[in-house]
């Protein structure tokens, strides 16, 4: 079954994100709650699942990033294909060039595609002027 967006106002997750949800952290978890009430569209793309389960898979194991993605794709968050957004993507990496990874560019292409609110733990995001951002600092 294939998720579709649902034109209303969406929470975009970064990998840092993912980290802190699935960390328990609680900063983070009504931006999610709101998404799994069906308030807000919670929108990832591939390449951010992949840095996620990469980045998991390193900390935490293979298991562990095998069932953080698992969850991510059984839930209502919609899962963008790369397709949809990489031509988008790499002209914010030309505009922004060393301030964004090509992921980070990914997140803002998203951000653009569905006008929806950034949840990230880079602080690069946070002085944006053109999207909206909801920064969360790690300590």
């Amino acid at each position: 079954m294939t998720k579709k967006y649902r034109k209303k106002e969406a929470n975009v997750f970064d990998t840092g994100a993912f980290a802190l949800y699935f960390g328990g952290d609680e900063r983070v978890k009504p931006y999610f709650d709101e998404v799994f009430r069906n308030e807000k569209q919670g929108v990832v793309c591939e390449l951010i699942l992949g840095e996620f389960w990469y980045k998991t898979c390193e900390k935490l194991g293979t298991k562990k990033a095998e069932d953080f993605l698992t969850r991510i794709c059984t839930s209502n968050i919609l899962i963008v294909e790369e397709s949809k957004i990489y031509s988008r993507a790499a002209f914010f990496k030309c505009k922004y060039r060393d301030k964004f990874s090509f992921v980070d560019c990914h997140v803002l292409a998203l951000a653009e595609l569905t006008k929806g609110t950034i949840i990230t733990t880079d602080s690069d995001f946070k002085d944006l002027k053109e999207f909206k951002v909801i920064y969360i600092e790690v300590e």
